[in-house]
């Protein structure tokens, strides 16, 4: 590496440890990535995606987050230029109309290294490296090959302004409905508990004996000439996940389908599994190495170019992605094939 290479650092990742054992996490970093490599520290959240812009824009090409799933979020969204206000997307359209959604690299050529620096590490999973950050990092460090990703980019409603959206990026997956609730509940305890433990507990133990499932209308399309999007499935939707990488958090292998360069999002819908019953499919999720591709009795699996998804009821149905809750439904999504690059 050389000196167009940031480390981009999230001090309160990893439950704090990370700011606690800068040191040495530095150190192994400058063992091999080299020592000439410039460092900052985020403050609040959204710094990594303006820093991430930012430094891009001075020409530096590697760019190393340091920081769980979120934080690796945030930098990826700083790949890519600042949007205007997206404003007339109607998703609740008889047959919808693909919305004007897309994605310009500030920097085609940059490359992100991404590294296990958090408490679950989801990405890392489904990208096949190793969990150990030292090892990680002799793995990365050392290598001069690169590969390119796919992104999948959204729009999801504003929870606090829902006339708007919201538009993010992400790379391993969004969650919907009561694996999103969970995060949400979550990440809000943790503001009292500095624990992911403890959180992820009260967050399952408050939201999972009385979820309900929401009647969800999934409507996916192929970028036909035509633009529209018309192969709709109307049901009972207790956790949805638009997945580009295989694994959830808890090892959950959500979408053994997914190829993240293979064009394609990977669309998994849990049908009407309200409360505990939603457990014994998670747990099947989490042990079968095998999947359907057709309408199941309790899961749809499909994939897509683009997939919206709209609540038919009067309730708030909460979007995760990578772990961090975004907004609600109705929300688009839609893959940009091989668009990112990372090292590897």
């Amino acid at each position: 590496m050389n000196d167009d290479t940031v480390l981009i650092v999230n001090p309160k990742s990893n439950s704090g440890s990370t700011g606690k054992n800068w040191d040495y996490i530095y150190h192994t970093l400058c063992d091999f990535f080299g020592d000439n490599i410039e460092v900052v520290f985020t403050k609040k959240e959204g710094d990594g995606t303006a820093l991430a812009r930012s430094y891009l824009k001075r020409g530096f090409k590697n760019i190393i987050p340091i920081g769980g799933d979120g934080m690796i979020n945030e930098v990826a969204n700083g790949f890519f230029e600042e949007d205007p206000e997206i404003q007339e997307v109607d998703l609740n359209t008889e047959t919808s109309l693909l919305p004007p959604l897309a994605l310009k690299p500030i920097n085609p050529k940059a490359i992100m290294a991404i590294l296990p620096s958090g408490t679950r590490n989801v990405l890392v999973q489904s990208l096949n490296l190793p969990n150990d950050f030292e090892e990680c990092c002799k793995i990365l460090g050392n290598c001069n090959t690169s590969k390119k990703i796919d992104v999948i980019a959204a729009l999801v409603t504003d929870p606090e302004n829902p006339s708007k959206w919201v538009k993010r990026v992400f790379l391993n997956a969004a969650e919907i409905g009561i694996g999103a609730e969970i995060i949400s509940k979550a990440k809000d305890m943790r503001k009292k508990v500095n624990s992911r433990l403890l959180s992820t507990i009260a967050g399952i133990a408050t939201t999972i004996p009385t979820y309900k499932s929401n009647i969800c209308e999934i409507t996916t399309g192929m970028d036909k000439e035509d633009n529209k999007m018309d192969n709709k499935v109307i049901t009972k939707m207790t956790m949805g996940i638009i997945a580009n990488g295989r694994f959830l958090g808890g090892g959950v292998q959500a979408a053994i389908k997914a190829t993240m360069n293979d064009g394609l999002l990977d669309i998994v819908i849990i049908k009407d599994s309200d409360g505990l019953a939603f457990l014994k499919e998670a747990i099947s999720m989490k042990n079968d190495d095998t999947s359907t591709t057709e309408v199941g009795e309790n899961i749809y699996y499909s994939q897509s170019k683009n997939v919206s998804l709209i609540s038919k009821e009067e309730k708030d149905v909460i979007v995760t992605m990578d772990g961090e809750p975004i907004g609600t439904l109705p929300a688009f999504f839609k893959v940009f094939p091989n668009l990112l690059t990372i090292r590897i």
